[in-house]
């Protein structure tokens, strides 16, 4: 009998865990610390995107110090830039593939631009986007 209530207790458990999941995405209860999580992994995201730029620049003013010819920059260039390219692809993907499937129904990004644009709303407004998210 004993099993039989704690399979009860299990079952309900989950019940009202996917009663509270499916109510705050009715009621849009985003969480907020969520959000700012979600915000400061971004800038992080950033972060490394700055650090790489300025270390490929560094690589290419060494190249020139050194005489490479402006071709062989240039082609170098590109590579760079497509590489930079499917880095900024995967963190997003990786970052929309790991985000709380709960939630997944209000992330708002679907590209690198489109977490730089929330970026800037959040470091220009914190308090306007947090509204904003808890009532979208």
């Amino acid at each position: 009998m004993t099993l039989m209530y704690l399979i009860g207790a299990f079952l309900a458990g989950i019940l009202f865990q996917r009663t509270m999941a499916a109510l705050a995405i009715m009621f849009s209860f985003k969480n907020r610390v969520l959000y700012t999580m979600e915000n400061e992994v971004i800038a992080f995201a950033l972060q490394v995107y700055s650090r790489l730029i300025m270390s490929l620049e560094t690589g290419y003013i060494t190249m020139r110090a050194t005489g490479v010819s402006e071709e062989t920059i240039k082609r170098i260039k590109n590579e760079d830039e497509h590489d930079l390219q499917t880095w900024k692809r995967e963190v997003i993907q990786r970052f929309r593939d790991s985000y709380p499937d709960v939630y997944k129904a209000y992330l708002q990004i679907e590209n690198w631009e489109d977490a730089m644009q929330q970026l800037t709303a959040y470091k220009n407004f914190p308090e306007e986007s947090n509204n904003n998210e808890s009532s979208t």
